[in-house]
């Protein structure tokens, strides 16, 4: 058995592996764009060198006057910890028995399981890059009365929500448990309600949807790395000495209000204004490009398109593109500095092995393979960035 199991992990490692990391680094712009790095592990943790001041030892004086007193640039550090992702795949004995002696038929019996694990896992991690690192799928609505159709927030970003996905229903401020494991059975897209199994409950605003484990464990995202508040990199801007660690936010409140010239060029300059940033890359969703494309058309402006690689395509803002993808927060336009955003990868996306072995014995019947991908997203210097927000989409 040992032999044929070998046979079956080069099937894997060799037919399977390549396709799966192109699929996790290219499927989206943003997951194709990004850059990588794994030169800046220390330990379990990357270290990244931040510019945290300048160096003040300057000034004007007479001629015979005292030089200013000596200076030095000012830096601190940011500190991203990998987070753990992973996508499993079961082997029933009865594949293993009926493909011992034709790889083909092995191929042919797993190559939808397998492709399925790695779109799912693409999907999810691209949905993590756009989030705030917590895990949210969807904040709650008021549902006082016990039951299994949760009501959720008008905001709801429908596609993070599946049939058939496990979700546990949390505290967001600290992930106490409401309801945990459970499965979602129907969902309404357009009175944004999800229907999950077990036991009836009730929830509140202070109540978010999380696929089940997933708690503070997901990757970093857009939503937390641009913002003007919270930790990132254990730099925080409430703290004294770290204030410069903030993207620019601009917001309404709340209030959506329509996109205008104005606002596209206050969020394009702050990170040249603020920081020595400059903007490579406007990424929202489709509702809020629509609603830029109207504003052009009502100014009369021609829509100009552009090319990126991988076969994506833009329209063009200040000679920058500014794409779409389907993970973006409705009524949010990003203005991201690509030279200031990375992937920290402590691997390649890969199969895990044991001894040199992919295909294990999964302690019952079959057998199981599993995927593995530890990164983090992280900056070295926030204020490279910024976010338009409340926009009304078209």
């Amino acid at each position: 058995m040992a032999t044929n199991l070998t046979t079956y992990d080069a099937i894997l490692k060799e037919n399977y592996a390549p396709a799966i990391v192109e699929q996790l680094n290219s499927k989206t712009v943003l997951l194709k764009r990004l850059k990588r790095d794994s030169e800046a592990l220390f330990g379990k943790e990357f270290v990244v060198p931040v510019h945290a001041g300048f160096n003040e030892g300057v000034g004007a004086r007479g001629e015979n006057g005292p030089l200013p007193d000596a200076g030095s640039q000012q830096y601190k550090v940011a500190r991203y910890t990998p987070k753990y992702n992973w996508g499993q795949i079961a082997i029933t004995e009865v594949v293993i028995k009926t493909t011992l002696k034709d790889k083909g038929a092995f191929v042919r019996a797993l190559d939808s399981e397998i492709k399925g694990m790695a779109t799912t896992m693409s999907m999810d991690i691209n949905r993590q890059l756009f989030g705030d690192g917590t895990g949210l799928l969807a904040k709650c609505a008021v549902n006082s009365t016990a039951t299994n159709t949760i009501a959720l927030d008008k905001s709801t970003k429908m596609s993070n929500l599946r049939v058939g996905m496990k979700v546990d229903i949390l505290v967001m401020a600290n992930g106490t448990a409401v309801a945990t494991n459970r499965t979602i059975t129907a969902i309404d897209k357009v009175n944004k309600k999800i229907k999950i199994d077990g036991a009836a409950i009730t929830t509140d605003t202070i109540h978010g949807v999380y696929r089940a484990g997933n708690y503070g464990k997901e990757l970093n995202g857009l939503g937390n790395i641009i913002n003007k508040t919270g930790a990132v990199g254990s730099l925080n801007p409430a703290n004294p000495g770290e204030e410069f660690w903030a993207a620019t936010v601009l917001d309404n409140g709340g209030t959506l209000r329509s996109i205008s010239e104005t606002l596209m060029q206050q969020a394009f300059d702050a990170p040249s204004e603020n920081s020595d940033g400059e903007v490579t890359l406007i990424i929202g969703g489709y509702g809020v490009r629509r609603a830029y494309q109207t504003l052009l058309t009502s100014l009369k402006r021609y829509v100009n398109t552009m090319d990126l690689e991988g076969g994506f395509t833009a329209l063009e803002y200040n000679g920058i593109p500014f794409t779409v993808d389907k993970d973006a927060p409705p009524n949010t336009i990003y203005f991201i500095d690509e030279n200031h955003l990375t992937l920290y990868e402590l691997a390649k996306p890969q199969w895990m092995e044991e001894d040199g072995k992919i295909v294990k014995w999964d302690g019952g019947t079959g057998y199981k393979a599993v995927f593995e991908y530890f990164a983090e997203l992280g900056t070295d210097l926030r204020a490279a960035h910024a976010v338009l927000k409340d926009i009304t989409e078209a």
